[in-house]
C-alpha cells in the first residue's frame, strides 16, 4: 500500500502540520519507458517545525536536521519501496542484475521559495534508484551520474541530496558509517540509527539474507 496522503489540496492540515508535496521517480529517471520507471506524487502532512530552510543560511541541512527529517520520511520511502518491489522486479541501473535496494536521492524544499519569479510551496523530491549492491561502485556511480544530470535540469546540485548511497540511511552522515552485517546493502553511522531504522529495514534485509 502507498503512503497515506491528504485527500485533496483543499483539506486543511492538522494542527502543527504543513501540507507538503512528496513526489519523485522510482527506477531510471532518464528513461521514457514505463517499464524502467514509476512516477509517484502525494500530498502529505509534514511537521511544521521541520518545514524551513537549513539553519545558518546553508544550502545543506545539518546532521541533526537531516536526522529529524529523514526519520519522518523514512516510513513513507520504505513503504513505497516495498510496494513497488512487490509489484515489479527491478533491474540494477548499472549492471542490469536484479536490484536488492533503492538508493534514495532526496531533495528537500521544505519551505516556500521563489524560482524564476514563481513561488513554490514546500516539497520533497525523491529519486529512488534500483541497485544490486552499494558495494558495486560502478553501479552506484552510474546511478549518481544519471540523477545528477536530471537534477541539473532544475539547477539542483546532487550534493544537496540527503541519504544517498554510502551515507547513514537515517541521518545522512557520510563519515564513519558501517554496513548492515546482515544484507551489506545499507549503512549506519551508529547503533542508535541502526536501531531506529530496524522496524523498516528488517522487511528488506531478511529476504536478502535468505537469498544468499
Amino acid at each position: 500500500m502507498p503512503p497515506k496522503s491528504s485527500k485533496s489540496n483543499d483539506e486543511p492540515a492538522p494542527e502543527g502540520m504543513t501540507k507538503v508535496s512528496f513526489r519523485g521517480i522510482i527506477g531510471n529517471p532518464a528513461s521514457e519507458h514505463s517499464t524502467d520507471r514509476s512516477v509517484f506524487a502525494y500530498i502529505i502532512n509534514f511537521p511544521s517545525d521541520l518545514c524551513r530552510a537549513p539553519a545558518n543560511g546553508s544550502q545543506r541541512f545539518s546532521p541533526e536536521e537531516s536526522k529529524a527529517i529523514t526519520n519522518y520520511l523514512r516510513p513513507l520511502q520504505r513503504q513505497l519501496s516495498l510496494d513497488h518491489f512487490a509489484r515489479q522486479t527491478w533491474a540494477c541501473i548499472g549492471c542490469g542484475e536484479a536490484a536488492h535496494l533503492l538508493d534514495h536521492h532526496t531533495v528537500l524544499g521544505l519551505y516556500n521559495f521563489n524560482n524564476d519569479d514563481k513561488w513554490i510551496g514546500p516539497n520533497v523530491l525523491d529519486y529512488q534508484v534500483p541497485l544490486c549492491s552499494v558495494d558495486k561502485e560502478e553501479c552506484v556511480k552510474k546511478g549518481v551520474d544519471i540523477v545528477a544530470d536530471k537534477l541539473k535540469e532544475t539547477n539542483i546540485d546532487i550534493k544537496d541530496c540527503v541519504n544517498a548511497a554510502g551515507r547513514c540511511v537515517v541521518c545522512g552522515i557520510e563519515e564513519g558509517t558501517k554496513r548492515c552485517t546482515g544484507c551489506k546493502h545499507v549503512s549506519y553511522c551508529s547503533r542508535d540509527c541502526q536501531k531506529s531504522d530496524w522496524m523498516f529495514h528488517k522487511l528488506a534485509c531478511k529476504p536478502v539474507v535468505k537469498a544468499k
